[in-house]
């Protein structure tokens, strides 16, 4: 996650990490009398009070955390609350002990290709791993002709489109991970 940050200073993820921040301020403050009294209800504020001025004043989603996400969660910083969140130092060589996909594009806007765990997935056999090149940052849009990599059974044509990529590939991994033996999972 603290390599996120750095890709979301690069042009033109800037835009994301701008209208992102914007939005987190947006949605936050109106609530934050509310969102005041859980926080000094739940963690020690004198350490670390809220700051509605700066919180008003978050432009991108690193002053969101530092001001909001990191003291609400017991953090000193949102460098803090990125190393302690990011799954990163939790994938390797032998964990996940489970079946695992973990599914990312390269061209990703918001996370990048550097927190990929390539060497991991080579050595685990529990790890699965899909990258693509292209892709995006939350799902694999292929067009109103093939799904939108979300449930449309609310949709009166939900029936005539057929999945998407990504719940392809999802559901095709539940299907290997669930019908193969352990040491047959990993090619």
């Amino acid at each position: 996650l603290n390599h996120s940050t750095k890709v979301l200073d690069q042009w033109p993820s800037t835009i994301y990490d701008t209208r992102l921040g914007k939005g987190l301020v947006s949605r936050c403050m109106p609530h934050i009398e509310k969102f005041r009294a859980d926080f000094q209800e739940h963690f020690d504020s004198k350490e670390k009070p809220l700051d509605v001025a700066k919180i008003a004043s978050s432009k991108r989603v690193r002053d969101f955390d530092e001001h909001v996400t990191a003291p609400f969660f017991g953090h000193d910083s949102a460098t803090d609350y990125y190393s302690h969140s990011s799954p990163a130092a939790r994938i390797n060589g032998a964990a996940p002990e489970v079946p695992m996909l973990v599914v990312s594009a390269l061209d990703d806007p918001i996370v990048g290709s550097a927190g990929i765990p390539f060497k991991a997935a080579r050595e685990n056999p529990n790890l699965f791993l899909a990258a693509t090149e292209h892709g995006g940052h939350l799902g694999w849009v292929e067009g109103l002709s093939q799904g939108l990599g979300y449930d449309m059974s609310t949709k009166q044509d939900a029936e005539s489109i057929p999945p998407s990529w990504t719940e392809r590939a999802v559901l095709g991994f539940f299907q290997h991970a669930c019908c193969t033996e352990e040491t047959d999972r990993h090619p």
